[in-house]
């Protein structure tokens, strides 16, 4: 099958990436960019602890897109970054839709309606939003299981191997889930071990970064683990950060799409069934992982991809069935069946307030943190260490000043060293919910006191503190809701 879209395909890509930058064209940077454009610039903030440890699950994306950062504003790789991803992506969802004999008005309306309740029913993953490694990664998937599924096993391979190579946690489970998936479409033995080879070849860029940081004591602290999965990032680890209609609605979706898929008796369609039926695989066992305590597994995050094709597959199914011919006796049950799987995951998700939000950040005032990183950045020495609230995912953008630690991003070569700070700005926090863990995590960091102030002044070199809490340092700033003082300890010594 030709890789070359038809006119009416072509004017669906450009609707596709219309419809994701109404919904999601947030400006640059936004969200997980605060941090992934920052650090493909070379020497960024070398006295801050979070950008100065390594990142190797993402070293090839970090690589290969820190030559256009060198040269051009992190702003407009961002904007590159993100229509490259958006079309690659695009394209890739308009190739597999094509398996269902979706025309492509039908494709364009089970991609919206898919965009509409957010991409996946939980677990919180996506693919298109922001510009960061597992945006190509995704790329590569959705081309890879188009070719294979198609019987091109050599490029398909490689692009499976590439996705692991950009982004681990969602090649890792995909490389596992076509292996088996493959038989489906009854390669030839020498064909099979071809492919096999090839996604090797392909994930080798990424595996190699890797080993130290897996193998490591730190990275196999199942306590540390625990605190990640059931209170920093729930909403990505943890199987029990959702509602019971929210699985409900997801499984109805998967077996409606199944029960179509295999019905069509196309081997391309049966290699995606399989596909998907191993990623429920993977999903139900994070549950047994997780009432299990196995967390140092379910850091490898076996239930990402599930949540995030099953709807996918379900909407082109349904639509693929809406457009068979005329209406019979099994419209309205499957109708209803089909309601059922969709409006949960609709109610649940954030629908056309993605385009209000939008809409928003592209008019909406700086707040007041964000008028304080900006007097920081303009008045604060460069090689300074700050003491900022740490949930706050834009101050390093802004304030392009050193910080101790940052509860949005953990850092996974070294998350003991990451959980002491935790605690030591915010006074040793035990978060009750993990749904309310920023809002717990920042009440804590403003209680704390003048004598845990001075002695992360002692042990950091912190000079600035930012917060809403009164202490008896130097004010330097202040606007209506947040203070900057000037931490001097040999003052507020002589005044205790």
């Amino acid at each position: 099958m030709s890789a070359k879209l038809s006119a009416g395909e072509v004017f669906l890509l450009i609707a596709v990436v219309g419809i994701v930058f109404a919904f999601l064209g947030r400006p640059v940077p936004f969200n997980n960019e605060y941090v992934y454009l920052l650090r493909l610039l070379d020497g960024f903030l070398p006295n801050d602890w979070t950008f100065s440890s390594s990142a190797n699950e993402h070293a090839i994306f970090n690589y290969i897109f820190s030559l256009p950062a060198a040269v051009l504003p992190i702003e407009l790789v961002g904007w590159l970054g993100r229509l490259f991803s958006w079309v690659f992506c695009g394209f890739g969802i308009i190739l597999l839709a094509r398996y269902w004999n979706l025309t492509p008005l039908s494709t364009g309306i089970s991609f919206f309606f898919w965009i509409l309740i957010g991409q996946s029913v939980v677990n919180g993953e996506w693919i298109f939003g922001g510009f960061e490694a597992k945006t190509i990664a995704y790329s590569f998937l959705l081309l890879a299981l188009w070719m294979t599924a198609a019987g091109k096993l050599s490029i398909g391979g490689v692009f499976l191997g590439l996705t692991f190579a950009f982004h681990p946690a969602v090649g890792i489970w995909s490389i596992a889930a076509a292996s088996v998936a493959v038989f489906a479409i009854r390669p030839g033995l020498t064909s099979l071990i071809r492919f096999y080879i090839l996604i090797l070849v392909g994930m080798l860029p990424g595996i190699l970064p890797l080993l130290g940081n897996q193998l490591s004591a730190d990275a196999n602290n199942n306590e540390n683990w625990k605190f990640l999965v059931t209170q920093a990032i729930a909403h990505h680890l943890d199987p029990y950060a959702y509602s019971r209609s929210e699985f409900g609605c997801l499984f109805i979706m998967f077996f409606f799409a199944v029960a179509y898929m295999l019905s069509q008796k196309r081997k391309e369609l049966t290699f995606l069934t399989v596909f998907l039926s191993v990623l429920a695989i993977f999903y139900i066992a994070a549950f047994i992982l997780r009432a299990t305590d196995q967390f140092t597994l379910l850091r490898f995050m076996p239930m990402r991809l599930f949540p995030l094709f099953t709807p996918l597959f379900f909407l082109f199914s349904f639509f693929s069935l809406i457009g068979r011919g005329k209406p019979g006796l099994w419209t309205v049950p499957l109708f209803l069946i089909a309601l059922v799987g969709y409006v949960p995951a609709y109610r649940s998700g954030p629908g056309i307030e993605q385009i209000i939000q939008n809409f928003d950040s592209w008019t909406a005032e700086e707040d007041d943190l964000a008028k304080a990183f900006d007097w920081v950045r303009e008045n604060v020495p460069a090689d300074a260490v700050t003491l900022t609230p740490p949930t706050r995912k834009d101050v390093w953008y802004r304030s392009q000043r050193a910080t101790i630690v940052s509860f949005r991003y953990p850092v996974y070569s070294n998350l003991t060293e990451w959980r002491k700070r935790i605690d030591e700005v915010t006074g040793g926090v035990r978060i009750q919910k993990a749904e309310n863990a920023i809002e717990e995590v920042d009440n804590a960091y403003s209680k704390l006191s003048p004598d845990m102030v001075i002695g992360l002044k002692r042990k950091y070199g912190v000079s600035y503190i930012l917060t809403r809490s009164q202490y008896p340092f130097e004010i330097v700033y202040q606007n209506s809701h947040w203070t900057i003082y000037k931490i001097q300890g040999g003052d507020y010594e002589a005044r205790k």
